[in-house]
């Protein structure tokens, strides 16, 4: 039985660590940067494509659009600023059974959020003289004099941020790795993005081995002919990429999503070179299971 005053105090508890909770819920991808509480690079979103820089500069982050407009637009463009959900991606993409911190999944929360699991705040940011962008295209010396003297006569302005980013718990968080290469797939036609990229922000890749130098043990079972750490995403029901092998012209040939016994074609449908950035257009199937001769 209570005492006078203990059930006020047991709400305001609930409703505190209510209130912790949420401020750690993913925040929707979409939302945070259509209402620029973020721009696309200041987090992790660039790790996807190999770049291992985090908490950019709004000048670095613009100009990474316009110096790489290409894999700027297949990941942030297409991908992260379409996902109308609070789903947790790849921290960047990862060989299966890494066991560092980069084999996470995150998202951004609230900068009240405590629990960030390792992530970290986003630091304030300051504005920067745009008419640097029009100077991008001069010759080196010229640039570099009017650059420097516009930045001697821009004030920077504070630009605040509210924002953190974590790395995701289990059952905690909706993480893409949890989720069906199917439901996978079908975001990826749904955003019109590109279904490799997508897939590789979901799950781990094997490591060390393409498919052409595995699918005759997948299709036979052959477990003693097969990677360990396949085996192991196997038997765990661990949904793992396994790449393709690029042709001689550049092509993409097809990549293999297996989970458990279930495998999954990923072919790239225009049949155009990586360096045409022919990337986009892929279509999927399901294939013979593990075990079922190829």
């Amino acid at each position: 039985e209570m005492r006078p005053g203990e059930g006020a105090l047991v709400v305001l508890a609930l409703a505190f660590g209510q209130g912790l909770a949420d401020s750690c819920d993913c925040l929707n991808w979409r939302d945070v940067y259509s209402t620029e509480q973020v721009l696309c690079g200041e987090g992790l979103e660039l790790r996807t494509i190999g770049d291992s820089r985090s908490n950019l500069t709004l000048q670095e982050t613009a100009f990474l659009r316009e110096t790489d407009p290409h894999r700027y637009d297949e990941v942030c463009t297409a991908i992260f600023k379409q996902m109308d959900n609070n789903y947790c991606v790849n921290v960047e993409a990862v060989a299966y059974e890494r066991a560092d911190w980069s084999s996470e999944q995150w998202c951004y929360v609230s900068a009240e959020c405590a629990d960030l699991a390792g992530g970290e705040e986003l630091i304030d940011k300051v504005t920067y003289p745009w008419i640097l962008h029009w100077l991008a295209g001069l010759p080196a010396e010229a640039k570099n004099f009017l650059s420097d003297l516009a930045t001697r006569w821009h004030t920077p302005t504070p630009v605040s941020r509210s924002l953190s980013w974590k790395l995701c718990k289990k059952h905690r968080d909706t993480r893409l790795r949890d989720m069906a290469p199917l439901e996978v797939f079908q975001m990826a036609q749904t955003l019109e993005a590109s279904m490799l990229i997508l897939t590789k922000m979901a799950y781990p890749t094997l490591s060390g081995s393409t498919w052409g130098e595995v699918k005759e043990a997948v299709g036979g079972g052959d477990i003693g002919r097969m990677p360990p750490a396949l085996v192991r995403a196997i038997a765990s029901k661990d949904p793992i990429v396994i790449d393709g092998d690029a042709a001689d012209d550049g092509a993409l040939a097809q990549s293999r999503i297996v989970r458990g016994t279930e495998v999954y074609e990923l072919e790239q449908a225009c049949r155009g070179k990586i360096a045409d950035g022919c990337t986009s257009q892929w279509v999927y199937q399901r294939g013979r299971d593990v075990g079922d001769e190829l």
